[in-house]
């Protein structure tokens, strides 16, 4: 386990249904997607070691309108192992607190779900 020593961020779910509430969400499924990722250089044109990571998850909870897309963009001397956690963690728990909430409660699970990554 890695320990950080910067400020953790954390939503309220509050916040988050108002941004909801002023988008136009429509359920729709997602038959194809793509991702891509680029590696970035140095002051010198070096290439970086790419520390960023990405998750897609189809179909949570079995569900064929519910997908978790997202980016972790890692930084620092941490930032792969960092990237790399959250990508394994935040699916699990998500799939765990849209259980526990409900379909019906998406911003709970979302903030929840940050929270306990």
């Amino acid at each position: 386990m890695f320990t950080s020593n910067l400020p953790r961020l954390k939503l309220s779910s509050k916040a988050l249904n108002k941004v909801l509430k002023k988008s136009q969400i429509h359920i729709n499924i997602v038959k194809t997607f793509a991702y891509s990722t680029k590696t970035g250089r140095d002051d010198r044109g070096w290439r970086k070691i790419n520390k960023d990571e990405f998750v897609v998850a189809p179909q949570l909870l079995q569900k064929p309108e519910l997908h978790l897309f997202s980016v972790f963009d890692g930084h620092g001397l941490d930032g792969q192992t960092i990237a790399r956690s959250l990508k394994q963690l935040l699916p699990k728990n998500l799939e765990e607190e849209l259980f526990l909430n409900g379909l019906n409660n998406l911003p709970k699970s979302l903030v929840d779900s940050h929270n306990q990554t």
